[in-house]
C-alpha cells in the first residue's frame, strides 16, 4: 500500500462518562487562592479551586518563554536532533543569543538575574537553563528579542500562542513576569501552557536539573554556577521524589506561584498554584499530588474486540480492523475518541491484512496514541470488460442515436407553450383588425367634393 497520508477523518465516539469530579477521596483543602490538578496524558481536570480566576503569574510566565524558544529552534530548517540521552546536547542549541542594551536594561534592579552585560552572548542551551533554574529576567528579555525581534512583538506572540493552546483568560506583556496590570493568567491556563511545554524532552531536562554551570563568555571569564529555585526537587523539607520538575515565581503583587509535573506508577499529573504565601505552593503541591495519585485509574481499551470500520477505496467500501489491541492508564471515568484515518490515494485490489490507515486515539483533545488499520477482507479491483473495435463502434453509434432522439423529443410542456403563444399572437392581430373595422363603421370618413368655380 502507498504511504498513508491523513486526509479523511471519521470520528467514532466510544461511550464513557466524561465527568471525573467527586469520584476519589475527600476533596483536598488548599492554602493558595487558585489551583488546578490535571492528568497530563488526557488533560482531564481532577481538582480545581478558583481555577479560572485571573491572577498574576510572576516567573511562571517563563514556561511560555521557554516553550517559544524551543519551538523556534526545533522548527528552524536544519535542526539536528540529539544523539545522546541528553536532548539538549543537540548542536542546534549552540546557537548564540545576543544581549542588547534594552534586554539588559529593561528589568527591575534587584530582580532575578545572572548579571549578563550588553553585547554578551549565551548559547540557547545556557539561556534555557538560566530562565528555568534561577529565573534570570534579563535572559528572558534576550530570548524575546532572539525569537521575535522585540520585547513587544514577543509578548504578542506569547498571548497568541496561549490562545492556540485553548487559554481563555491569559494576556502577556513581557517575557519574564515582572509586574504589569495587563499581564495575567489563570491556574487552568497556566496548566495548559505547562502541559504543552512538557511534551518537549529538552524542557523536561531543564526543569529537572538541580544545578548547572554556564561556561565563560565574552564578558565573563569565570563559570557561572546556577541552582534551581524549586524546593520540591532538592533535598530538604519540601523534597518529593515523584516531582519531575516545575517553575516557581514571586512578586509582591502575584505572591508565590508554582507549576509542577509529578510522575508515579505510570500516572503523570500537573498542578498549577497561584497567589500563595511563602512555602504554601509547595505544601499545596504535595496535597494535590497525593490526592491525584490516589485517584481511581484503570487500564481502558479505546475500542471493543470486535471493532470494525469501513473505508472507501475507488468508490468501494472496504471493511477495516485495528492491527492490535491497545489500552491506556487513564482516570476511571474517561472519554476516549477514535479517529480512523486512511489514504485517499489507495487503490484496489487489497488483500486481507493490508495496511489501509491508522486509528488515532485521543481523550479530551489530548493525543494518546495510534494503532494500525488493516483491511479485514480481500477486495478485488473493479472488472472492466474489453470491447472489440466493431462492438465499440456499435455502442458509440447506438449512444449517439439515443442522444439525438432525446434531443429531438419535445416535452408536452414545450408543445403547450408554443400553442398558447401562437394563439395569443393570433388574437392580438385579430383584435387590431377588428378595432380598425369597427372604427370605420362607427365613424365613417366625410366625403369630400371638389369646389366648383
Amino acid at each position: 500500500m502507498k504511504k498513508i497520508s491523513i486526509l479523511f477523518f471519521m470520528c467514532i465516539l466510544i461511550a464513557y462518562s466524561a465527568n471525573v469530579f467527586g469520584t476519589s477521596t475527600e476533596q483536598p483543602e488548599l492554602l493558595c487562592q487558585s489551583a488546578v490538578l490535571i492528568d497530563a496524558n488526557t488533560g482531564i481536570v481532577l481538582y480545581e479551586k478558583n481555577a479560572d480566576e485571573v491572577q498574576y503569574p510572576a516567573s511562571t510566565t517563563k514556561v511560555m518563554t521557554a516553550l517559544l524558544l524551543l519551538e523556534k529552534i526545533k522548527t528552524d530548517a536544519g535542526f539536528i536532533p540529539a544523539v545522546t540521552d541528553d536532548p539538549l546536547s543537540s548542536p542546534s542549541f549552540d546557537v548564540k543569543i545576543y544581549f542588547s542594551q534594552e534586554a539588559v536594561g529593561s528589568i527591575e534592579v534587584g530582580s532575578s538575574n545572572i548579571a549578563m552585560n550588553p553585547d554578551e552572548t549565551l548559547t540557547a542551551r545556557d539561556a534555557l537553563y538560566a530562565i528555568m533554574l534561577p529565573s534570570a529576567n534579563e535572559v528572558s528579555a534576550a530570548i524575546a528579542e532572539y525569537v521575535s525581534g522585540s520585547l513587544e512583538d514577543f509578548a504578542a506572540l506569547m498571548t497568541e500562542r496561549a490562545k492556540e493552546l485553548g487559554c481563555t483568560d491569559t494576556n502577556f506583556k513581557n517575557a519574564h513576569g515582572l509586574p504589569d496590570d495587563e499581564h495575567y493568567t489563570t491556574a487552568h491556563d497556566l496548566a495548559r501552557i505547562f502541559e504543552e511545554a512538557v511534551k518537549h524532552p529538552e524542557f523536561i531536562e531543564a526543569i529537572s536539573t538541580v544545578s548547572y554551570q554556564i561556561a565563560p563568555t565574552e564578558k565573563q571569564p569565570e563559570n557561572r554556577n546556577i541552582a534551581n529555585s524549586n524546593k520540591l526537587i532538592k533535598q530538604g523539607e519540601f523534597y518529593l521524589d515523584y516531582i519531575v520538575g516545575g517553575k516557581t515565581g514571586y512578586t509582591d503583587a502575584a505572591r508565590h506561584t508554582l507549576v509542577v509535573l509529578g510522575e508515579k506508577d505510570g500516572k503523570k499529573l500537573i498542578c498549577a498554584l497561584l497567589h500563595g504565601e511563602k512555602n504554601e505552593p509547595y505544601k499545596d503541591a504535595e496535597t494535590l499530588m497525593e490526592y491525584g495519585f490516589s485517584f481511581p485509574y484503570v487500564q481502558k481499551e479505546p475500542f471493543s474486540a470486535d471493532f470494525k470500520t469501513n473505508i472507501i477505496i475507488e468508490g468501494i467500501s472496504v471493511s477495516a480492523v485495528p492491527s492490535e489491541k491497545v489500552s491506556f492508564l487513564v482516570p476511571e471515568q474517561t472519554t476516549m475518541e477514535v479517529f480512523a484515518n486512511w489514504d485517499a490515494n489507495a487503490t484496489l485490489p487489497v488483500d486481507a491484512g493490508d495496511s489501509v490507515g491508522v486509528l488515532t486515539i485521543s481523550s479530551n483533545g489530548q493525543y494518546l496514541g495510534t494503532v494500525g488499520l488493516l483491511a479485514a477482507e480481500s477486495v478485488a479491483a473493479p472488472v472492466v470488460e474489453d470491447l472489440s473495435e466493431q462492438e465499440a463502434e456499435f455502442v458509440f453509434a447506438e449512444n449517439t442515436e439515443n442522444v439525438t432522439a432525446e434531443k429531438n423529443k419535445k416535452s408536452p410542456v414545450v408543445v403547450i407553450t408554443l400553442i398558447v403563444t401562437g394563439l395569443l399572437v393570433a388574437g392580438i392581430i385579430a383584435a387590431y383588425f377588428f378595432r380598425s373595422k369597427l372604427k370605420e363603421l362607427l365613424f365613417p370618413k366625410k366625403r369630400e367634393y371638389p369646389l366648383r368655380r
